[in-house]
């Protein structure tokens, strides 16, 4: 009897006509403005979508169902589990998944469903599924915060990232360290309003929208004009991978957006880089 194939489901109910919703979906330019920095399409059953991230990571799915503000489905043929640099893990064997992304009205709200399935099993596979959830529910929740809030305005991006042997729980103790991104315990439930304070120093406000213990969390930024700012951990190839992302669709904070990506990327090299678990650190006498 074949292995039974597993899938993650993520469903957000969006203040935007389901028009909106579809166009964000499936336009190259709407795409980058809450999704991947960039973005190809080739409508229509039978075209094509790619999302990339720099060199970093790329993610492409052939079209096998096109029905404009009511259903896309997208399919990856053979595609791999993936280690924390985005490259084909070793060890597991290609799947086909697919992703199906739904629309429909509700109350005068537009509710998207998601349902990425296709996964296999096994730790390099359970890795991708929890990565891929995970990354789903922080992707969508940025589509609806972008149709409510910042309707066609050009988004600006900052990505600080790294990977290293470490484990995931010892990595994320030295990034909510005194001297990293301290947020309190009870500013992380999702609807609070939170606090953070970044290696550098500065501090941003706002409101929490997701955490999950020892992998992530993220929320909006008062000081990027309703921005966007997440704190990443996953899984993948027997590394940790880590990224530090900020996200503003006000021109003005595009510069400093930049500099809290630099400085970012000064913590994750200095403190990520030589962070090693317990196991790692042990010594004979």
């Amino acid at each position: 009897m074949p292995e039974r194939k597993r899938s993650a489901t993520v469903s957000v109910d969006i203040d935007a006509p389901a028009a909106a919703v579809w166009k964000a979906l499936t336009d190259a330019r709407e795409m980058v403005r809450w999704f991947p920095p960039h973005a190809e399409v080739e409508p229509g059953a039978g075209g094509h979508i790619v999302w990339r991230w720099d060199d970093a990571f790329t993610m492409a799915g052939l079209i096998e169902e096109w029905d404009p503000e009511r259903r896309l489905v997208l399919v990856q043929e053979r595609e791999p589990p993936h280690d924390a640099d985005g490259r084909a893990a070793d060890g597991a064997a290609p799947a086909r998944l697919v992703m199906d992304f739904n629309i429909e009205t509700r109350h005068g709200r537009t509710r998207l469903t998601l349902v990425h399935s296709g996964f296999g099993h096994g730790a390099e596979w359970d890795d991708e599924l929890e990565g891929v959830a995970n990354g789903w529910h922080f992707e969508l929740r940025s589509l609806a915060h972008y149709l409510a809030a910042h309707r066609g305005r050009d988004r600006h991006t900052g990505w600080a990232h790294t990977t290293v042997e470490a484990d995931h729980a010892d990595v994320w103790r030295t990034l909510a360290s005194a001297d990293g991104f301290v947020l309190a315990d009870n500013m992380r439930a999702a609807g609070a309003e939170y606090a953070l304070t970044l290696p550098s120093g500065e501090a941003l406000t706002g409101t929490s929208i997701r955490y999950v213990p020892e992998r992530e969390w993220f929320g909006t930024a008062r000081e990027l004009d309703d921005g966007i700012v997440r704190i990443h951990t996953w899984r993948g190839g027997g590394r940790t991978g880590v990224s530090i992302w900020f996200a503003t669709w006000n021109t003005r904070h595009a510069t400093r957006v930049a500099s809290l990506q630099d400085a970012a990327q000064a913590f994750l090299d200095a403190r990520i880089q030589t962070t090693k678990g317990e196991s790692q650190t042990a010594t004979g006498g």
